[in-house]
């Protein structure tokens, strides 16, 4: 016999399992918030970095970075020369500062056009038995360098 004053198993089991789900969504409320706490705090850091960022100079190189690019263009301009190079107009012919890689103007009968640029890839093949690349040029054997276009 049951007293009916006396909650029934199911009612103990339903406010047990409310009462679950009232702790479980606590805590997903609590983690939630410490999200929004923390993406407040990701938020201040990316406004930090956009500011110091527009700090930044415009021009990206430096004085003595602008040196260095110079010199690596007047070195290979002077290595085409030594390979006799004649695919294009050395005046067309710069060091890219995007990739540093040399690029041409297109040249059309020897008018160089900016509109579009070649990347030239230099391949010497030969086959010299044993002689270094400064041998080579030493003794000033003649042979013509292969040299690769690509279009972009």
């Amino acid at each position: 016999m049951q007293d009916e004053r006396l909650p029934s198993v199911l009612e103990i089991e339903k406010r047990l399992n409310l009462q679950k789900k009232v702790e479980y969504y606590s805590r997903v409320i609590q983690d939630f918030a410490q999200m929004i706490e923390e993406l407040k705090a990701l938020s201040k850091e990316l406004d930090r970095i956009i500011s110091r960022e527009k700090d930044l100079p415009k021009d990206f190189f430096s004085t003595e970075d602008r040196k260095k690019l110079a010199s690596l263009q007047e070195n290979f301009i002077s290595l085409l020369r030594k390979f006799n190079y004649q695919s294009k107009p050395f005046e067309a012919i710069k060091i890219s500062n995007d990739n540093y890689l040399p690029v041409a103007k297109k040249c059309l009968a020897n008018n160089c056009s900016i509109t579009s640029s070649l990347i030239l890839q230099q391949v010497i093949s030969f086959d010299v038995y044993g002689l270094t690349t400064q041998q080579f040029l030493k003794h000033q054997l003649h042979f013509k360098p292969t040299i690769l276009c690509y279009l972009f």
